[in-house]
């Protein structure tokens, strides 16, 4: 029995790791540049669901088996054949499947809002595009600027003065 939980234990501890290296993976900062690139990283993204989700299967299932079988039904005379090492090994196991299960349940929601984040990407380049297409270069540098107009191009226009103003009132509230 102490055989088998020992490597539960070391089996649980390969499947943390393993665990880590996808968050990592998930979550690493792929920069699209244009509408394909965009699809790609998404595509990548997606193609990573079936990993968290099948990652901790086959380990949840060999402990609950195993508790199972440190937990077996009473024999004939209805005493309970459970000594306190297995009730230790029952606790430590179901602490363990708790523990990957949380962590499962973790990944699961970073890969949901990832996705979301990718596919917000991939919609503000479908959008670049757009506009690149409408407005040809200007058009394109403005939205790449993310609309921040420089003061040389409006020096001396109503946009420049509200510049100002508003820098002169960030000044005097910051003091």
């Amino acid at each position: 029995m102490m055989q088998n939980l020992e490597q539960f234990m070391n089996e649980v501890d390969v499947l943390l790791e393993q665990m880590l290296l996808l968050e990592q993976r998930m979550t690493k900062d792929y920069v699209a540049d244009d509408v394909e690139g965009a699809e790609q990283v998404l595509q990548y993204h997606c193609n990573l669901k079936e990993e968290v989700k099948m990652c901790p299967q086959g380990l949840l299932k060999k402990g609950r088996d195993l508790i199972s079988s440190i937990e077996q039904k009473p024999d004939d005379s209805g005493t309970s054949s459970m000594t306190p090492d297995k009730i230790n090994a029952s606790a430590t196991i179901r602490h363990l499947l708790e523990g990957v299960q949380r962590k499962h349940r973790q990944l699961e929601d970073l890969w949901s809002s990832h996705k979301s984040q990718l596919e917000q990407n991939l919609q503000l380049k479908i959008f670049e595009r757009s506009v690149y297409k409408v407005r040809g270069g200007w058009g394109y540098w403005c939205i790449m600027r993310r609309f921040v107009i420089g003061e040389k191009l409006v020096k001396g226009t109503r946009i420049g003065s509200a510049i100002k103003q508003t820098r002169y009132w960030r000044l005097l509230c910051s003091l």
